[in-house]
């Protein structure tokens, strides 16, 4: 019986420890996080600006692909800029093998023929092409309102600059 009770002890053990990481609320609901630094739960995949005060962060967290909207607050006693994190948007099921978000300033991102650097667009990849045009979601980043807005794709002609053209 003694046996018995140490393993069942062992098994509870085991699968208390293969647990995964319990999550804080921040780091579920990254609103308001000041950073640099990020809570180390998230890992950081790109950066870019959007204009002088605004910038996107792209994310992971718990298997989750998150775009943060970061509001420039001020510099440090360093002179680096710190930010905070004022709206997410959520991406499911990006294939990173096929697809690529692309947005802001560096990315060379047009809707109906001009530049926009608010736009924020899924793509499918292309490395013969120098313009990527085959879009599956869009966004434009009010940031007045400081929000993420869904583009209707029907009637409206979205591209970007291919950085991985010819490579």
């Amino acid at each position: 019986m003694l046996h018995l009770l140490k393993s069942m002890v062992t098994i509870v053990a085991s699968a208390l420890f293969a647990l995964p990481t319990i999550l804080k609320a921040e780091e579920l609901n990254p609103i308001g996080i000041q950073h640099p630094p990020l809570p180390e739960m998230y890992e950081e995949k790109a950066a870019w600006a959007v204009d002088n005060n605004y910038s996107i962060t792209s994310v992971v967290i718990a298997e989750r692909e998150l775009l943060l909207l970061d509001r420039f607050i001020e510099r440090d006693n360093q002179g680096k800029s710190l930010f905070k994190v004022v709206n997410v948007l959520s991406l499911s099921s990006i294939d990173n093998e096929t697809e690529t978000i692309l947005g802001g300033l560096p990315h060379l991102c047009s809707i109906n023929g001009e530049l926009d650097p608010t736009l924020i667009v899924i793509a499918r990849l292309d490395s013969n092409k120098e313009t990527l045009t085959e879009i599956s979601r869009a966004w434009k980043v009010d940031l007045e309102k400081e929000k993420f807005d869904e583009i209707d794709l029907t009637d409206v002609k979205i591209s970007c600059e291919n950085f991985g053209y010819g490579i």
